[in-house]
């Protein structure tokens, strides 16, 4: 039921901001957490870009943020007018009839370039473009639809000036980061950690709203300033990350006056370290709720608790070295279920140190070698 009112919530929030004057809404969407997002947006007709330029690595366009535009539509895309080739058999591919095609093609392309025609006779159509329309609220609707009860979009608003160019330019400039070497690299030990002071730069994923949320409280006016940019208000919904009051759906504000600070959006070790505390315990209690309601017992007869998950799930990091949330609760969810000796079989070994298997070969083999299902508990 919560995801229900959530959504209600969330669409509740967007018709009232819709409708305030001079009001602009934007929406960007958290690649990662979709298949094939760009697909998904064209399907339902959802004018959008990528926030990585067309020459960056395909797999790196489609994890990333993706900004949709509500004041305009998908643009429609023309086809060619294929009249002119009517008299030409289109089952002949001989070489005669192909070259009698191309020449003709050729020829009533130039003639319409000749008197300024640029799509040279409906041969060639213009780029299409996005359709603009009035009412952005149908095009917000659909992206509330498809992100459903994930934590995977966040709305940017400002006034009138707010323009989706000069957004998708900011967003660019947020897109990475710069945090203590420490935290972009795990590997380092509790001393180095505290120790460290060098920085490095590492992607940002501002489109989740589970990232967000632990983030902005310790966050101090410049650096509110420095990721707002020309918004004044975010909005979005961290279902790991409740207000005081419960609400998922969370409202933050540009404070007045507020001034960035030049460069990266940088995040200091205190900040990080409160973070990462505020994550890991909402990881836990994520973990924990799943086991209390699909496997409340134990294959050695237990009761499941929130202490079992949080002694089981550092080791599974760091003897694993897993560390996504599916796959930490896929691993806890397995020795749960199998028991912690299951860890000492040849199998289990093999599939673990198998150097050239990806953490997620790794997960997905393991689930595979040691099934669960409900019966099990």
């Amino acid at each position: 039921m919560q995801s229900v009112s959530f959504t209600d919530r969330l669409l509740s929030d967007l018709q009232t901001l819709s409708r305030i004057p001079n009001q602009r809404i934007y929406a960007v969407m958290d690649g990662a957490r979709f298949n094939d997002l760009p697909d998904l947006l064209e399907e339902h007709g959802l004018s959008f870009r990528s926030l990585y330029l067309k020459d960056t690595d395909q797999d790196h366009i489609l994890t990333g943020a993706f900004l949709i535009d509500p004041y305009h539509l998908a643009p429609e895309e023309k086809e060619f007018d294929l009249s002119v080739f009517d008299d030409l058999d289109d089952d002949d591919l001989s070489q005669e009839n192909l070259l009698r095609r191309a020449a003709r093609y050729q020829a009533i392309v130039d003639e319409a370039f000749a008197r300024g025609d640029e799509t040279g006779g409906g041969l060639i159509p213009p780029e299409p473009k996005p359709r603009p329309v009035s009412d952005p609220l149908p095009q917000l609707e659909k992206v509330v639809s498809l992100v459903g009860d994930m934590s995977a979009v966040v709305f940017w608003i400002g006034d009138r000036t707010l323009t989706e160019e000069a957004l998708w330019k900011h967003l660019r400039t947020i897109n990475r980061v710069s945090i203590p070497q420490a935290y972009a690299s795990p590997e380092m030990s509790a001393e180095e950690l505290e120790k460290a002071e060098n920085y490095e730069t590492v992607l940002f994923r501002h489109a989740d709203g589970n990232v967000l949320a632990p983030l902005m409280p310790e966050m101090d006016a410049a650096q509110f300033a420095r990721l707002f940019g020309p918004a004044s208000i975010l909005l979005f919904p961290a279902p790991d990350h409740p207000s005081w009051s419960g609400s998922i759906i969370r409202k933050a504000m540009k404070p007045e006056g507020a001034v960035a600070d030049a460069g990266l959006l940088q995040f200091d070790t205190e900040q990080l370290a409160i973070v990462s505390q505020d994550t890991v315990r909402a990881l836990n209690e994520k973990i924990f709720a799943y086991l209390e309601e699909h496997h409340p017992h134990s294959s050695e007869g237990e009761t499941i608790s929130l202490e079992w998950v949080k002694s089981m799930r550092p080791l599974i990091k760091t003897h694993y070295d897993f560390h996504s949330d599916q796959h930490l609760l896929d691993l806890c969810t397995l020795l749960w279920c199998h028991g912690r000796n299951v860890t000492h079989e040849v199998l289990f070994q093999r599939i673990i140190n198998r150097q050239s298997a990806s953490r997620e070969d790794k997960c997905r083999q393991l689930l595979t070698a040691y099934p669960i299902n409900r019966e099990m508990s």
